[in-house]
């Protein structure tokens, strides 16, 4: 469970702590350079002008490896450039929903327990091998025996041949969200070619995605040729370079100037600048992830009226219009819709009430000491409101910026009283999410629990009937919401900025940074 739990920590902070920016006056205990400033490339050399035959991706990581089974997921591996060279069994539609992709249909097998595959029969990797169920089974094998991919054993314990065109994946846990993960990963490679060798395959990996790779160059931008056998049709831009990140304002420039096509996590100022521009469209949805205030540390653990005196004292809406976020609502339920689905309608939570916070303060053990609330860079503005709410009801709050490695250096620690960030992906389930608060999952340490709660949770854990285990859920969530753990502020928004005549993007694309290119086109083509 741990393991489980550290990695989805990891994948739902890594996965949003790009996804929105800001400056602010806070004070800070750690100077460091942002990544922004030190990823940004302005110089001459690595100037790309887009032409009628490119598309331009400005991706927000630099591709470290090439090689999809060799690393974690979160660790140098661009999902932009992954998902353009290779195909997973599904992906996602408009909605975030999974759909057929290499795999053209699937059931449930073994009451629950697995889930069998059929694979199609007209694909060939880019090296002409045949695309099969030996092709899976080789993947899926090298995830399970490398100690950096083998956490997914805790998601999935195997993958099973029953036949040349169908795979059997064994499920971990009745709840994993397999489906959606399917939709992510593995990135099904080439046998012949990594038989060659990890590391000849990571200077050129083979899959059977939209584009074929062509070169990385010292700049680290990754060129990329369309695959024209692509068994979803040939993609319209034949060529696709992902550039390294840079800054907001300089993708925003570099859209302007024809230089690049996409730029992804751009920061609300910008989005302003981009509502101004004919030629620009801000693609803006929520995804898999609510902007939370959560307690982590004592005196928080210990006093349940304190942490029910800030959870009543934060005005969603405001938190919202500090951040340059207003489209957004405050949460109704305790975790994403997204990632709740078909639970989203056994639970609605209270929100923002003075009078509430007041009374609760009273009954408090809190006797004016200053609180710290810990944040990155990406959530300063937004801790202003909250700091503000919180000295309204007599709450002191003192504001601590770190860095990024320091900020979730001290998250990981249970050193933070209050701490800001963005929750949930698209690869947990909503039973996943409560495991994270269990006597021995990643914050269990940290927050209020009880023997109750982990008894219902383990019971979740073992239940394959939907109903029974449908009906344990709506415990848990009402137990977790009675314990005040965490303030569910409101869903979290993402972006991307693309040339206005571009069409064929996936609207949930911001939230989930998986991206199709081989469906972009212009509109009038």
């Amino acid at each position: 469970m741990k393991k489980l739990m550290a990695f989805l920590c990891a994948l739902t902070m890594a996965v949003t702590m790009t996804a929105c920016g800001g400056t602010s006056q806070t004070q800070t205990e750690e100077n460091t350079t942002s990544a922004e400033t030190t990823n940004e490339t302005t110089s001459a050399e690595n100037t790309v002008q887009a032409d009628d035959d490119t598309l331009v991706f400005i991706s927000h990581m630099t591709s470290e490896t090439l090689d999809p089974l060799t690393t974690a997921s979160s660790s140098g591996v661009d999902k932009n450039a992954m998902h353009q060279i290779f195909d997973c069994l599904l992906q996602f539609d408009d909605e975030g929903t999974p759909v057929p992709c290499l795999a053209e249909s699937w059931e449930e097998t073994d009451g629950g327990k697995a889930v069998l595959f059929h694979l199609r029969q007209d694909v060939t990797f880019h090296d002409g091998t045949p695309f099969n169920a030996d092709a899976v089974v080789y993947t899926f094998d090298k995830q399970f025996a490398n100690p950096l991919t083998s956490y997914v054993t805790t998601y999935y314990t195997a993958c099973e041949k029953v036949d040349d065109y169908t795979v059997k994946i064994t499920k971990a846990t009745p709840h994993v969200a397999l489906l959606a993960m399917m939709a992510e990963g593995p990135f099904i490679v080439s046998p012949t070619a990594y038989e060659k060798g990890a590391d000849q395959f990571a200077k050129n990996p083979v899959g059977t995605g939209a584009y074929k790779f062509e070169s990385q160059g010292s700049d680290q931008y990754v060129h990329l040729t369309a695959n024209e056998d692509y068994f979803d049709g040939a993609p319209y831009y034949k060529k696709v370079i992902i550039r390294t990140p840079v800054d907001s304002s300089t993708a925003i420039v570099a859209l302007q100037n024809n230089e690049a096509d996409i730029a992804i996590n751009v920061t609300p100022n910008q989005l302003a600048l981009v509502e101004e521009d004919p030629n620009l469209v801000a693609e803006v949805n929520t995804g898999w992830s609510i902007k939370y205030l959560n307690f982590y540390a004592e005196p928080f653990t210990s006093d349940e009226n304190l942490r029910k005196a800030v959870y009543y004292a934060i005005n969603r809406e405001n938190a919202a219009m500090f951040n340059n976020e207003p489209e957004t609502v405050a949460a109704k339920t305790l975790y994403p819709l997204r990632v709740m689905g078909d639970y989203a309608d056994l639970q609605t939570i209270d929100g923002y009430d003075v009078a509430k916070a007041q009374e609760y303060l009273a009954q408090s053990n809190y006797n004016g000491e200053t609180l710290k609330l810990y944040i990155s860079s990406n959530e300063a503005l937004i801790a202003q409101s909250v700091q503000a709410d919180l000295q309204a009801i007599g709450i002191n709050v003192e504001i601590v910026q770190l860095d990024t490695n320091a900020y979730y250096a001290k998250i990981t620690d249970g050193g933070c009283q209050m701490t800001i960030l963005d929750f949930g992906t698209d690869q947990v389930s909503t039973e996943d999410m409560l495991n994270f608060y269990v006597s021995d999952g990643y914050y269990g340490a940290y927050v209020y629990k009880t023997p109750e709660y982990d008894a219902v949770m383990e019971k979740i854990d073992n239940e394959y009937d939907a109903q029974a285990r449908r009906e344990l859920v709506k415990q848990a969530l009402e137990m977790q919401y009675s314990f005040y753990n965490m303030v569910p502020m409101y869903e979290s928004y993402f972006n991307f900025v693309h040339r206005a005549e571009l069409t064929g993007f996936n609207p949930v694309s911001g939230a989930n940074y998986v991206y199709y290119l081989g469906k972009v086109k212009p509109a009038n083509a």
